[in-house]
C-alpha cells in the first residue's frame, strides 16, 4: 500500500512538472495570451515572440539580440541571442517528464524494477540539465 502511495504521488508531481514545461513550450507565438515575459509592446516566449498583434513564426533559435535593439536592456545583444538558443531545453525537458511519468505510471501495476530505474533516469535526465550550467 505505501508503494501505491508514493508511486501515485511520484507521478501527480511529474504530471504536474510535465503541464508547467508544456505550457512554457506552447508560449508566445502559439498561445499569444501566455508569455514568459512582456516589455512594453513585446511579448516573448520560447519559440518566438509578438509585437503588439503582429507575431514571428515559431521557430528555433530566437535571436532576442535582434529585437527592441533600441532599447535599454540589461544583457548585451550576443549573450540574449546566447540565452534564446538555451531555450530548447524546456521542450526536450517536457519529453523527458513524460516518459518519466510514463514509466513511474506504469510501475503502478507492474513491479518490475527496470520501471522503477528507467523512471529515475528520465526524472533525473528531465530536471537536471536545465540547472547545469554552460
Amino acid at each position: 500500500m505505501r508503494h501505491a502511495i508514493l508511486t501515485s504521488f511520484s507521478t501527480l508531481l511529474l504530471v504536474v512538472a510535465l503541464v508547467f514545461l508544456v505550457l512554457a513550450t506552447i508560449s508566445t507565438p502559439v498561445a499569444k495570451g501566455l508569455h514568459l515575459a512582456a516589455s512594453l509592446s513585446y511579448t516573448y516566449g520560447i519559440l518566438g515572440y509578438c509585437d503588439g498583434s503582429d507575431c514571428s513564426s515559431a521557430t528555433y533559435p530566437i535571436l532576442f539580440g535582434d529585437i527592441q535593439s533600441d532599447a535599454d536592456w540589461f544583457l548585451g545583444t550576443s549573450i540574449r541571442n546566447t540565452l534564446g538558443k538555451t531555450f530548447i531545453v524546456a521542450p526536450i525537458a517536457a519529453g523527458l517528464a513524460f516518459l518519466a511519468a510514463l514509466f513511474t505510471f506504469l510501475s503502478l501495476f507492474l513491479r518490475a524494477s527496470a520501471l522503477k530505474i528507467l523512471s529515475l533516469i528520465f526524472a533525473v535526465l528531465a530536471f537536471a540539465p536545465p540547472h547545469l550550467s554552460p
